[in-house]
C-alpha cells in the first residue's frame, strides 16, 4: 500500500499552490513554552519497585 501512496503523496507536494507570504515561524509556533515545561519534573516521590515490605 505504502508503495502507491508514495508517489501520489510527492506529486501532491510538488503541485500544491502555496501562500507566498505566509506566516513566520514566529507567528505559526506562538511564543516560547519553555517556562511552562512540566513532563519532566516529579510532582510524586517515586515508586518502589521490587520487594513489598509487611505492613
Amino acid at each position: 500500500m505504502g508503495r502507491r501512496v508514495w508517489p501520489h503523496e510527492i506529486l501532491e507536494f510538488l503541485r500544491a499552490r502555496r501562500l507566498r507570504w505566509g506566516p513566520t515561524v514566529r507567528e505559526f509556533w506562538g511564543r516560547p513554552q519553555d517556562a511552562e515545561e512540566q513532563s519532566m519534573t516529579a510532582t510524586r516521590p517515586e515508586r518502589r519497585v521490587g520487594k513489598r515490605e509487611a505492613a
